[in-house]
């Protein structure tokens, strides 16, 4: 079998320009090497363009957390002939088995793609696991891997579960606690122990951090929800009406007495509620059926305010990200997650670079750990 091409890539995108240098002709540049195949995918979408011509013995390539250049041969990938020439032989890439959830297509499950995106990008080598794959698979897919990424486990079945605990517990498998909302709070006893025994725990806002190293005594890191900052702008042909707001997530079990005041209080905006037959009632009040994903953006653009008011804790809530960046005003309390962070929302273009860099933070933190 043919060994693939490798090839080298200047960056293009500011978020990918953090990641990696590489010396050429005696000049450092932001890129990496990678193979042909993929290297033609990147550059017909804008991430990188490919350096041809470049003659392989003037390459060294170094991560931006090392101190030393990596030799020709490991940056190649390289070994020695008898004649003194190379040959080939290939780059193992970290393998990453992602445990999630798949009931539905909802705000986790969007930032989980995001995610799993930048990690393929980045040239790991991810393996999804859901409620679908059965236990023996579970065992052997996980067996193979390098480190878990633990999301939502609400949906796997008890044999799934047991599996994925000895794996973790009795085989010693290393994984990583990715949480997205607060539900692991409701059953102390099995969450104490799955986060403290964790190679680290990644929390969406410092909010969200703080309540479960309260209850559970763990320790973490904090990084905003994955957005595709790019799908989210400004419509310039959409048309903002002043005066109005929108309202998303009303989901009926939970409580919206902080909304539901501050409608009353401010009759005069006219609110927007995506919910069918929503807790919520008002002269000022509409309500329609949530729409698809994909129109969201222009759907944003039509008002002039995001309103989202908890009663409870919400670990991040997209939708503040999501609407901000294509131009809403932003009216939300303190339990809303990512406004513990204190960014300033209508520095859009501050918040599109912060936001696009978080996908790629998480991936360099998995690298520290295999």
């Amino acid at each position: 079998m043919n060994e693939p091409k490798m090839v080298v890539v200047e960056y293009l995108e500011d978020a990918l320009r953090s990641r990696r240098t590489i010396r050429v002709n005696g000049k450092e540049i932001c890129g990496e090497i990678i193979s042909e195949q993929r290297a033609i995918l990147g550059e017909r979408r804008g991430k990188w363009r490919i350096l041809r011509d470049i003659p392989e013995q003037v390459h060294e390539t170094r991560m931006m957390r090392s101190e030393s250049p990596l030799t020709k041969e490991e940056v190649f990938g390289l070994e020695k002939n008898p004649n003194g020439t190379y040959k080939t032989k290939r780059i193992k890439k970290k393998r990453i088995a992602w445990l999630q959830d798949a009931v539905l297509t909802g705000g986790t499950e969007i930032s989980c793609q995001e995610v799993v995106r930048v990690g393929e990008d980045c040239g790991f080598e991810i393996c999804a696991i859901t409620q679908k794959v059965p236990p023996r698979e579970i065992w052997t897919m996980m067996m193979g891997c390098d480190i878990a990424i633990l999301n939502n486990l609400w949906a796997f079945f008890p044999a799934q579960m047991q599996m994925i605990m000895k794996l973790i517990y009795s085989e010693g498998i290393p994984y990583v606690k990715y949480e997205h909302d607060h539900r692991e709070l409701g059953r102390l006893e099995f969450s104490r122990a799955l986060f403290q025994h964790s190679k680290l725990n990644v929390f969406l806002s410092p909010i969200h951090k703080e309540n479960h190293v309260k209850a559970l005594g763990c320790d973490g890191i904090c990084l905003p929800l994955a957005i595709n900052t790019e799908f989210f702008r400004v419509n310039g042909g959409a048309q903002r009406e002043e005066g109005t707001a929108l309202v998303c997530n009303v989901r009926n079990f939970k409580s919206w007495t902080n909304l539901q005041a501050y409608i009353e209080h401010y009759s005069k905006i006219k609110f927007t509620i995506l919910a069918v037959d929503p807790p919520i009632r008002g002269e000022n009040v509409i309500s329609q059926p949530l729409i698809p994903y994909e129109q969201m953006p222009d759907f944003y653009g039509k008002f002039e305010y995001l309103v989202h008011l908890l009663d409870g804790w919400g670990a991040g809530e997209r939708v503040v990200f999501e609407a901000a960046l294509c131009g809403c005003k932003v009216v939300a309390n303190e339990r809303v997650g990512h406004m513990s962070w204190g960014k300033n929302l209508s520095n859009t273009e501050d918040l599109r670079a912060w936001l696009t860099q978080a996908s790629y933070d998480f991936w360099k933190e998995i690298d520290k750990i295999v």
